[in-house]
């Protein structure tokens, strides 16, 4: 299994590469080829700004693995590209404030297959089972989740619950988060 951090930096990519080829109708699967064309490598540094600015703490390295680089200059240069072209070019501008309107937690966890069932609830059916993430208010990342009635984790962040939840079916939710964190 990936490491942690290179498990939260994928759903952070995800969710934004997902968002922006949704917004630009785009394919992902051609933003995420190796290609020079403009439009996709806007894209490809979009949601690499994007992520770096959501997260500062993401590494560069785990942007660089998510998209297949040897190394980590080019991520360095594609927020860096992005920085000087936001108020300059009109599409990138446009693609930016779609994605700064979202609510990304509550995004995030749909995009992943919860269900907003109250403010601040979000379930997920998993055989005769229920999948419930609670989402605190004073905190944007902050969640209980319980699971079948038997698992409870307090105070996870909504990455623990998107992990466990695509998880779910091959480890026990203790030893995973406690696997993942270590």
């Amino acid at each position: 299994m990936k490491k942690y951090n290179q498990l939260k930096a994928d759903i952070i990519l995800d969710f934004y590469l997902d968002e922006i080829c949704k917004f630009r109708n785009y394919k992902k699967s051609d933003v995420l080829k190796k290609g020079r064309k403009r439009e996709y490598a806007d894209a490809r540094a979009i949601a690499t700004y994007l992520a770096k600015k959501q997260f500062p703490k993401i590494g560069l390295r785990e942007i660089a693995n998510y998209f297949n680089l040897k190394n980590h200059p080019t991520v360095l240069y594609s927020i860096s590209k992005i920085e000087n072209l936001k108020n300059q070019d009109w599409d990138i501008k446009r693609t930016l404030e779609h994605c700064d309107k979202l609510d990304f937690v509550e995004a995030i966890l749909i995009n992943n297959g919860l269900v907003k069932v109250d403010d601040g609830i979000f379930s997920q059916r998993i055989s005769t089972n229920l999948f419930d993430v609670h989402l605190f208010k004073n905190n944007d990342y902050a969640c209980d989740i319980s699971y079948y009635n038997h698992f409870y984790v307090n105070m996870a962040d909504v990455f623990d619950a998107v992990i466990i939840l695509q998880n779910i079916d091959s480890n026990p939710i203790g030893t995973l988060i406690n696997s993942l964190k270590n």
